[in-house]
């Protein structure tokens, strides 16, 4: 067996030297899910959005997030 060789998308190291780590990104980055901390999320992206932070082709290419944001125009 050739531990630099990738297996199942896995490096193959010596025993206790693999890690799988099974997380959702986004909990990760941003918390638990809840609506103060959505409303939090809306309130940034609204205000970056409203000084000119956030460039038109974003909004354009992310359109489902920024209808979710309910910014306004």
């Amino acid at each position: 067996m050739n531990p630099m060789r990738l297996r199942d998308g896995e490096s193959v190291g010596p025993t206790g030297a693999r890690i799988t780590l099974k997380v959702k990104p986004l909990e990760v980055l941003l918390g638990p899910r809840t609506k103060a901390a959505d409303q939090q999320l809306k309130s940034y992206y609204c205000l970056q959005r409203a000084v000119g932070n956030i460039p038109p082709e974003a909004v354009t290419v992310h359109a489902a997030f920024f209808e979710w944001l309910d910014c306004g125009p």
